[in-house]
């Protein structure tokens, strides 16, 4: 399932859209091959668009 979540690192202080891949790991980008991936301290579901 690849719903997107947010995710917060803490070692990095870094907050980004991503997936969960699986086994704790969430990736956040795949371009030319590459993925960035991190393990992150928090983590939840994005929230229901906002109404018109």
């Amino acid at each position: 399932n690849e719903e997107d979540v947010l995710v917060y690192c803490s070692d990095t202080k870094e907050q980004m859209v991503g997936f969960h891949k699986g086994k704790g790991l969430f990736q956040f980008f795949y371009m030319n091959g590459v993925e960035g991936v991190c393990e992150p301290s928090h983590w939840m579901p994005l929230p229901e668009p906002p109404q018109k």
